[in-house]
């Protein structure tokens, strides 16, 4: 599982913006677990069921086979949108983490280029005061105006990927909310409430 960057300001706050992936990427295998166990199960009643039939016949033999026959079907059913969820919620905290790691690059470039354009200003200020020269002065300004331009041009390349990664995040969601809604539909079938009753007790 990756590691939260935990070292700055930049990682700080591009996790309060992307969101907390961790704990998306511990939901998504959480949902793989419970898909695989409900394969498992499935099969072990199926085999369970069909390893009794052999030696037992009669009414009760057939109400068995038909009640442990439809629970292993409705579980089985579920296997399938289960794993489907947890590849959408995996998508999602991945999608989240690199969006995270971008912006953390990306901001802590835009701080670092501020905080060159701040000195270049204050020297420059500081040039034009003690009068070294006009030529000095100048060339301080140049530098610091285009390091300025750099930071404009850093916070654009920032805002980009920002807006990359929310449209790229939105689409992910919007599968998954679809993913949630067959699973809240009839096309999850449901466990049979009833426990299987033998005709003769």
């Amino acid at each position: 599982m990756r590691k939260r960057p935990r070292d700055g300001p930049a990682e700080w706050l591009t996790t309060k913006i992307s969101g907390d992936w961790e704990a998306l990427q511990k939901a998504g295998k959480a949902v793989e677990n419970l898909a695989s166990y409900s394969a498992s199960f499935s099969e072990s009643v199926e085999s369970a069921a069909t390893t009794v039939d052999a030696t037992w016949d009669g009414n009760a033999a057939t109400s068995a086979q038909g009640y442990f026959t439809k629970l292993s079907t409705a579980i089985s059913a579920q296997v399938e949108p289960l794993k489907e969820m947890a590849a959408e919620i995996n998508r999602f905290a991945s999608t989240a983490y690199h969006l995270s790691t971008a912006m953390s690059n990306a901001l802590q470039t835009l701080l670092d280029w501020a905080a060159m354009a701040v000195i270049e200003w204050a020297a420059a200020e500081a040039s034009a005061l003690t009068g070294v020269g006009i030529f000095a002065t100048a060339a301080l300004v140049a530098a610091a105006a285009a390091t300025t331009a750099k930071v404009i041009a850093e916070w654009g390349l920032l805002v980009e990927k920002f807006n990359a990664a929310y449209v790229a995040l939105e689409a992910i969601a919007g599968v998954g909310f679809g993913v949630v809604a067959v699973i809240e539909s009839a096309d999850m079938p449901s466990l049979p409430t009833a426990t299987y009753d033998h005709p003769g007790a």
